[in-house]
This record gives C-alpha cells, structure tokens and sequence, in this order.
C-alpha cells in the first residue's frame, strides 16, 4: 500500500492539548533519549499501527530510553501510550481528538518531555505526506485527519517546531517524518532553526513505513544523534532491499540543518543564473533525465545540478 502524497533536497545529506495524567517530571531522573511518535491513524493507515506497535514493543523503553506515543484510529478513540517490551501501556484515553492541528502536536511533546525527561529527544510524525505538492484534493503538508478534515502545513510545522524549541529550551535533536515526499529543502529550511537533523523519503513511501524494531534496536544510551540517524536510514534501506518489507523502490535520507543556509546562498546563486536565461537548453535536457519522484514536478536537486 502506498501512501498517497519543488525542488528536492539530495545536497545535504549526511548519509544516503494532551490533557494531564502522566508521572511527575520530579519522581523521574532524565533518561539518555525519550522517542515520541504522533501517531495519527486517523485514516486509511489504521491496519499499520498494530503493526508498528508490534515493533516498538520488540524493543520497548528501558532505564535509558522513553518511548511515547500519542495514538489516534480510525474507529476509536485516542490515546497516550508508554512502550514497554512486549507491552503497550495506555497512559490515559484521550477521546476524539485533532490531529491535523499542529497545536495537538506541540501539546504532545510539552507533555511528554516534562514528565519523561532526557537528554536527547526524537520526534516521528507518523501519517500520510505530501511535502511541497499542491492538486485539487492534496495540499502540501502532513498528518491529515479524517474526522476533522485538517492537516498540519508546512508554515505549521515551522511554528510548532519552534514552540517546541523554547519548551526543550534546545533545538529537537531529530525530526522524522514517516510519511511519503517530506524530504524537500522547502520543508527542511522551514523547521532548520528548530532541529539538529531531519530524517524523511524524496519518494512515496511504502505502507509497512519505518521499521521501528530495527531503528530502535540500534539505540544506545551513548549514541549521538548523528549516529542514531545514519543508522535509521541504514535499517530503513535493509528492510526494504530483501529484508523484512520485502524489495521496493524506496528513498530515506538524513540532513544536517546546521549545513542549509550555507545550502540555501549556493541555491540563489544557482537560481539567479540559471534564470538568466543563458542554460535553457541545458536545462531542457536536464529535465528530461533527472531523477522524479511521484510527480514530474518532484526532482532531485543534487541530480538536477
């Protein structure tokens, strides 16, 4: 099943209200990383939730590690979840909740880092994506809920990446995003003052998403972000490539955000020139070969150059 979903970023990689009801920050001593996942499967992705459930309790939290996840189905209600091996502990039912509102999201991790304190925090949206595409009936963004019709914009993700900034009092150390066509520079420059590394697919993605048993296992108390997110996309790459997904046309990259107003000047540089009107052969022929993802107008920009 794919998940349905402008430049494209490759130049930057670094490898190929929630309401209360959780423990008292002060009862808690900071772990080395607390995992949250906005797991909205509000939508057509329903089935892959059990199955990603499935994968984190493979692993599950330990005295070093958090994983949280705020859950909303199809045809129930919401929920706050804490990972265990082999078990997923409801936390608190949360009813019918928005989570296509970006506030939602920050409320999420508000919650969840004051009362599961680290010192490294990840956050994954979990949900359909359709990065920086915009047709009559998808509009650029992620996390699109059925119930209330709303999803999170790109503009949106910037502002609640940088209210989530000042509750850290840090920038995120890495934003993941399982869903289909996020891995743009318009997206990745929109939260790049808020986040160390981002982690998404150029591509469409397929339904199975992340494996999380995998990612998650090859998470160590010491591991820095840089590491933990070559290793993620590493899993992602084993698992599609005749592991556990099987073989499929996949993407999955790592960017490094401190490298992209550095990225964003040769960007403008390369713009103004070639708006110059000098290449437009060139161009006409670049065009033709370069690598496109789902649509002709997703390219890949270190292809492109």
């Amino acid at each position: 099943m794919i998940r349905p979903g402008t430049w494209l970023l490759a130049i930057a990689f670094i490898c190929a209200s929630v309401a209360a009801g959780l423990a008292s920050a002060a009862e808690k001593a900071p772990k080395a990383w607390t995992y949250m996942i906005f797991m909205n499967a509000d939508n057509d992705l329903d089935p892959f939730a059990d199955e990603d459930f499935t994968e984190l309790m493979r692993v599950g939290s330990s005295d070093w590690l958090n994983i949280v996840t705020i859950t909303d189905r199809e045809k129930g209600p919401a929920a706050l979840h804490y990972v265990e091996k082999g078990n997923n502990v409801t936390v608190r039912e949360l009813g019918e909740i928005d989570m296509g509102d970006w506030k939602t999201l920050v409320n999420f991790v508000k919650e969840v880092s004051t009362s599961y304190p680290a010192r490294h925090y990840a956050v994954s949206l979990w949900n359909h994506g359709s990065g920086w595409k915009h047709t009559q009936k998808v509009f650029k963004g992620i996390s699109y809920d059925d119930q209330s019709g709303n999803y999170i914009t790109t503009a949106q993700l910037g502002q609640a990446t940088r209210e989530i900034k000042a509750i850290l009092g840090k920038k995120l150390d890495l934003l993941t995003m399982d869903a289909c066509l996020m891995q743009m520079m318009e997206i990745a420059w929109e939260v790049h003052k808020n986040v160390d590394y981002v982690v998404a697919s150029e591509e469409l993605e397929p339904g199975n998403g992340y494996p999380y048993d995998s990612h998650m296992a090859g998470l160590k108390p010491y591991t820095t972000p840089r590491e933990f997110v070559c290793h993620m996309v590493s899993s992602f790459k084993t698992a599609y490539n005749g592991g556990v997904y099987g073989t499929e046309d996949t993407t999955q990259s790592a960017i490094d955000c401190s490298r992209l107003p550095a990225l964003k000047d040769a960007i403008d540089g390369w713009a103004k020139a070639a708006m110059s009107g000098s290449y437009a052969q060139a161009y006409k022929q670049a065009l033709l070969d370069v690598q496109k993802f789902d649509t002709k107008t997703n390219i890949d920009l270190w292809h492109l150059i």
